[in-house]
């Protein structure tokens, strides 16, 4: 659960960075286009650079590319993961955890439902309706009841209210948005935000993505050869009366003045699309940070038990002449083991399957402290080796060790035994 609610978080920031930036650089411009495949591009991205560990990409950032002529490595004392301990802690927190989980799952399934008799009514809506034709062969819909014109999943559905000299621009502005395929827009839009329901810049970026849609709806209709300014007064014409809920591409839409605006506005330059490419190096910034936020970040204790052990060198410095100062964390080995003790966790998973033993993780302590190279040398199950990386890869600097009043980089070991009563 704890996985995937910081799956969640990630994707939140990720859709907050690319909205904000498409506010501040792009938001204004007149390609249409292009911004509804960015604002959909940005969608995708946020589902997706969650999913990706690059944390291994930065973990040579801070080291030097040549290690010393002779490698120590030492190992720390064991540490001892009880279960009783971590079943204690578990129970505590595992009700403010239902609690959160229960009220997402809730705000999912109001949205779903929501959506769902939406659906329903749409679709009886258009079973009442008509099909009609006009002089070119076009199909549309003319529903009785009187309500806004609108299009939904490219069908076309004017009221009996609907007739008139300006009738071919209304079917031109519906038929646009049946064409270019901004229903399906809106459809992905809407299950992303019954993932992301509490994420406002979410809903943000379906505000903006309908709104690039009018505005491609716009200029197809200019561009049809209607008079621009019996096309606005139309719009103010029409921005009264009842409005479908937002799944629909409704004429009399909210974003009159704006779109009043865009269609008067002067053509974007050429250069200034060079702005969208933003996306890439938003992106690289957002998984460094990703990186960072999983290499730093502390955890909540679930699980401490320490059985201390004398620590002991596997392999000493050849040149008894030099002098040699160890590594060392800050606090001392008492409290690298009291700080282990209160990071490290038992895996639920791990638990209920039964799963115990000594994982061995082998890790550098570079010249600047940095902890890096963490492998498992010695394996136990998928689980516990996972558990046993992460606390020691979020693990604080230490103080490098010295040869000669210089920084070396040297290998630790430290096994970590996951033992269940």
């Amino acid at each position: 659960m704890e996985t995937f609610f910081a799956y969640l978080i990630k994707s939140s920031v990720c859709i907050l960075f690319y909205e904000l930036f498409y506010r501040l650089f792009l938001r204004g411009e007149t390609f249409h286009r292009l911004n509804r495949m960015i604002l959909l591009m940005s969608l995708v991205l946020s589902l997706l650079l969650p999913l990706l560990d690059v944390s291994g990409w930065f973990s040579f950032a801070g080291q030097d590319g040549a290690m010393p002529v002779t490698e120590l490595t030492f190992s720390l004392q064991e540490l001892v993961v009880d279960q009783r301990t971590a079943g204690l802690l578990e129970h505590q927190g595992i009700a403010a955890w239902a609690v959160i989980f229960g009220v997402y799952l809730a705000g999912i399934i109001l949205l779903l439902l929501k959506n769902l008799l939406v659906f329903v009514y749409l679709h009886r809506l258009l079973k009442r309706c008509r099909q009609e034709q006009t002089a070119d062969g076009q199909v549309y819909y003319r529903c009785p009841d009187r309500m806004g014109p609108f299009s939904w999943l490219g069908r076309v559905v004017l009221s009996s209210a609907d007739d008139g000299p300006l009738t071919d621009c209304i079917l031109a502005h519906e038929r646009a948005h049946a064409a270019l395929g901004h229903s399906f827009d809106l459809l992905l839009v809407e299950l992303f935000l019954c993932f992301q329901w509490f994420n406002p810049a979410a809903w943000w970026l379906k505000k903006d993505l309908r709104l690039v849609h009018e505005y491609e709806a716009d200029r197809y209709v200019l561009a049809s050869g209607f008079d621009a300014r019996a096309y606005q007064l139309l719009l103010i014409r029409k921005s009264v009366g009842p409005k479908l809920y937002n799944m629909v591409h409704s004429f009399n839409n909210y974003s009159l003045k704006k779109r009043i605006t865009m269609m008067m506005k002067r053509k974007s330059k050429f250069w200034t699309q060079a702005k969208s490419l933003y996306v890439l190096p938003l992106g690289g910034f957002v998984l460094a940070l990703f990186a960072c936020v999983d290499g730093k970040k502390p955890t909540v204790e679930e699980s401490q038990s320490v059985e201390t052990h004398e620590m002991t060198v596997k392999e000493q410095p050849d040149d008894s002449v030099a002098s040699y100062v160890d590594p060392s964390f800050p606090g001392g080995d008492v409290a690298c083991m009291k700080w282990l003790s209160e990071n490290v966790k038992y895996p639920a998973e791990a638990v209920e399957k039964g799963i115990k033993g000594k994982v061995i993780v082998q890790f550098v302590v570079t010249k600047d402290g940095k902890i890096t190279d963490a492998e498992v040398a010695r394996s136990v199950d998928p689980l516990l080796d996972a558990e046993a990386l992460r606390a020691i890869r979020s693990m604080p600097d230490w103080e490098p060790a010295q040869r000669d009043g210089q920084n070396i980089a040297v290998k630790y070991s430290l096994p970590i035994a996951f033992s269940l009563q």
